[in-house]
């Protein structure tokens, strides 16, 4: 791997996690119209919120946890450039993705004439 692709990946990494804070933020603001003014705020709101609103899967809470680890190693940590690997990234970006369809299912009601869920 080179320097080059390593850091690639970290920001692929920073920027899944980032995807995930906003989603997160967009659901805690519309259930109860707090803005969190930190990362572990943001996490905490989200997972009290994913406890008790029925319909919300609680795996991409755990997605979310695990982003922002790599987001922080990423951030603060020098080695950690070459600890990302592709696979984690991918694994990264498709936690985002899962993620933001969840929040996205919850927030938007579906359009009309559609089966229910």
């Amino acid at each position: 791997m080179t320097l080059l692709s390593a850091v690639r990946e970290t920001a692929d990494t920073v920027r899944a996690y980032y995807a995930q804070f906003r989603a997160a933020l967009a659901l805690i603001v519309e259930r109860t119209s707090k803005t969190p003014k930190t990362h572990r705020g943001v996490t905490r709101l989200f997972h009290q919120i994913a406890k008790t609103e029925a319909g919300i899967d609680q795996a991409p809470a755990g997605d979310q946890t695990i982003a922002y680890r790599f987001k922080e190693l990423a951030g603060y940590e020098t080695t950690m450039v070459r600890l990302v690997t592709r696979q984690n990234a991918s694994d990264a970006i498709a936690g985002a993705e899962h993620f933001a369809t969840e929040v996205r299912r919850v927030l938007l009601p579906p359009p009309p004439g559609s089966p229910a869920p």
